[in-house]
């Protein structure tokens, strides 16, 4: 792995931000219990497994870490399968209204409270992006945990391949502050909510204010 030449701010490992980890996940958790399960429920009716699963993901350092998921595709798909190769006009109608409200996302607030993921931060990637990911922007965005939501996650580039938005979470790697995760965590609640949109520019900026 190619050694990045950049400078992490301190707040990024912190015992503040892990502590704000903490917190607001325990803030959302009940919301969140209510609505995986829901959605759980009619996933396990529609693909007639046990809904939950986990995904081996990389996060800090790249160490592999399993990440929970609400299934959003049948058992014939792997579980590994990312958005690459997929063709959700092949998918059924509960499949892409999970994938594209990243409700099958929302069981990883568990990942946050035990410390493999971050609420905010660089979207955790499988090793199926990983390979077209470049050595060295694999090597910024692992400085930091990965994160339930991000740059890259309230923005409208959020419609292409992770791996062609790189320059979102690295900004965000050198950008790190508890006032940018307060900011993309309102863009976050901005986006779900369908009140606004934010472009790649826009979000660069706020994470350079």
């Amino acid at each position: 792995m190619v050694a990045p030449a950049i400078d992490v701010p301190g707040y990024a490992r912190s015992r503040t931000k892990r502590l704000f980890d903490i917190v607001s996940s325990l803030v959302v958790l009940p919301v969140v219990v209510v609505v995986v399960a829901g959605a759980g429920v009619v996933s396990a009716l529609v693909f007639r497994t046990w809904p939950l699963f986990f995904q081996q993901r990389r996060g800090l350092g790249e160490h592999p870490f399993r990440a929970l998921k609400v299934r959003s595709l049948p058992r014939s798909f792997p579980k590994d399968q990312g958005k690459l190769g997929l063709d959700e006009s092949d998918l059924g109608r509960w499949s892409r209204l999970l994938r594209h409200s990243h409700v099958d996302e929302l069981p990883q607030v568990v990942n946050v409270l035990v410390g493999s993921m971050s609420m905010v931060g660089p979207r955790p990637m499988i090793d199926e992006v990983l390979h077209f990911v470049p050595s060295e922007d694999r090597s910024v965005r692992s400085l930091v945990r990965p994160g339930l939501t991000g740059a890259w996650q309230v923005s409208t580039a959020g419609a292409r391949p992770l791996h062609d938005c790189t320059e979102l979470d690295e900004e965000y790697v050198r950008c790190c502050s508890f006032g940018a995760d307060l900011r993309l965590l309102w863009m976050t609640v901005l986006v779900v909510g369908r009140r606004r949109s934010f472009t790649p520019e826009q979000v660069l900026d706020e994470l350079r204010r």
